[in-house]
């Protein structure tokens, strides 16, 4: 049985927390009712941008420039889409958002969950908060590995 489920991609400016007349751009990703934002990394002033249209107004080299790059990250967010539908039939915004970024939630393990944590958040952690992280870790895996071996179908590590 073939399930439906809907999909849309929607560009939109962000002022919050700027007094300088400039917006953030970004894109919105709705799968089933669930949403993601991702932030495009463009600023453009607030008058430029066309609601309705979720584009830039003008025909300056700029305005066409990034209505460019906006159609290409619809068109590379909608191919994602379509690879992950093409593997699975749950989607979430959060999938087609790592595959777009190169990576693949689906290949994630609780270890390289732990280990992209560690890695990624060692400059902004405590050194004794991380030893408590890696020791959980160590016990979690553990009790992982003596579960799995007992049981021949869990594999998580």
């Amino acid at each position: 049985m073939r399930t439906r489920s809907t999909f849309s991609i929607s560009f939109w400016i962000s002022t919050a927390r700027r007094n300088d007349g400039t917006a953030k751009i970004y894109a919105r990703i709705t799968v089933d009712s669930q949403r993601v934002n991702m932030s495009l990394k463009y600023t453009i002033p607030i008058e430029i941008w066309d609601r309705k249209g979720s584009r830039v107004l003008g025909r300056t080299k700029e305005a066409q420039e990034i209505n460019t790059y906006l159609m290409e990250v619809e068109t590379e967010l909608f191919q994602c889409y379509r690879e992950l539908r093409s593997r699975t039939s749950h989607i979430t915004p959060q999938m087609v958002k790592a595959h777009y970024f190169g990576e693949d939630i689906n290949e994630l393990t609780l270890k390289n969950l732990f280990e992209y944590h560690n890695t990624n958040n060692a400059h902004s952690l405590c050194k004794a908060t991380l030893s408590h992280y890696k020791t959980c870790q160590k016990y979690l895996l553990k009790y992982i590995q003596c579960k799995s071996s007992t049981k021949s179908g869990l594999n998580l590590v």
